[in-house]
C-alpha cells in the first residue's frame, strides 16, 4: 500500500494529485515487477518504503524499451515536490499521447 502513496498523502494531506503519483507508481511497478522504492536486498516493508516515497526521487525503469519521453512522465508523475513539475493529470495527457503513439 505504501509503495504507491503520494508524499503528501504520507504527510497527511490527501490532494487529488496523489492520484497522479499513485498511478505513475502503478505504472512503472507494472513494467518493472516492483515498487519504484523497493531496493533489493534491503528492507522493504511498508516504514522503510514510506520513508524513501519522503526522501528519494523515482528511479527510471532501467528497461531498454521504456521510450524516454514515458520515464520522463513518470518521473514528473512521482516528483516528491510539486513545484519540480506540473502535477496536474490533465497536464500529463499530452505527454502520454506521444508515448502511446509510438507502441
Amino acid at each position: 500500500m505504501g509503495a504507491t502513496r503520494a508524499v503528501r498523502e504520507l504527510a497527511g494531506r490527501d490532494w487529488a494529485v496523489g492520484d497522479v503519483y499513485s498511478l505513475a507508481a502503478t505504472v512503472w511497478a507494472t513494467l518493472v515487477g516492483h515498487s519504484p522504492m523497493y531496493i533489493q536486498g534491503q528492507a522493504n516493508d511498508v516504514l522503510n518504503l514510506n520513508v524513501r516515497v519522503r526522501s528519494m526521487p523515482a528511479p527510471l525503469t532501467g528497461r531498454a524499451d521504456v521510450p524516454d519521453e514515458l520515464e520522463r512522465v513518470l518521473a514528473v508523475a512521482m516528483a516528491r515536490d510539486p513545484r519540480e513539475g506540473s502535477r496536474a493529470l490533465w497536464s500529463l495527457r499530452g505527454p502520454c499521447r506521444g508515448v502511446c503513439r509510438g507502441c
